[in-house]
């Protein structure tokens, strides 16, 4: 019947705010986010994530990250603009920064969004000058259709944490 000693300093950690810079565009990396299970249409924030790809695509610019949440139902295709990164949560990624990289991490680690396009690619890469990053995704092509799709003079995209399936017989390049 001893009274417990106790030790009430508490260690916190403190880190300085950082903000990752877009190496291409010399500011801040604009982030939009889609996640198909929420009830709205969306406007793209992370409280208000857009509901579907063809709304991220119709809403994003080029040099653009778009995260997409990982989510029990498939995502449609999306075509991509020059320079826009398509990042699916389930893996962390890096952004290239001026003088390094940023790792952006994901809550939902381990559980990758599926993009499920039967009637075209999945994803449709961008011809820009500067190439795109697609990371962290199961790609699910119909028959004679691309997994990821790009024609003329793609070169230098990434394409990293990628699981495609089906397809076969596209006519991608």
């Amino acid at each position: 019947f001893e009274p417990t000693p106790r030790n009430d300093h508490v260690v916190r950690f403190h880190t300085d705010r950082m903000i990752a810079i877009n190496p291409v565009t010399g500011l801040p990396y604009n982030v939009v986010h889609v996640n198909n299970q929420v009830g709205g249409p969306g406007t793209g924030t992370f409280e208000d994530p857009y509901v579907s790809m063809a709304l991220a695509q119709a809403n994003s610019m080029a040099n653009d990250v778009i995260f997409v949440n990982s989510s029990p139902a498939p995502y449609g295709g999306i075509t991509l603009q020059n320079g826009q990164l398509l990042l699916g949560a389930g893996v962390n990624h890096p952004l290239p920064v001026p003088g390094g990289t940023f790792i952006l991490k994901t809550a939902s680690f381990g559980s990758i969004p599926i993009i499920n396009n039967l009637a075209g690619p999945g994803v449709t890469l961008a011809a820009g000058a500067v190439p795109n990053t697609v990371a962290g995704f199961q790609i699910q092509a119909g028959a004679g259709q691309d997994g990821i799709f790009g024609m003329n003079l793609i070169s230098g995209a990434t394409l990293r944490d990628l699981t495609i399936m089906g397809g076969g017989g596209g006519t991608g390049s």
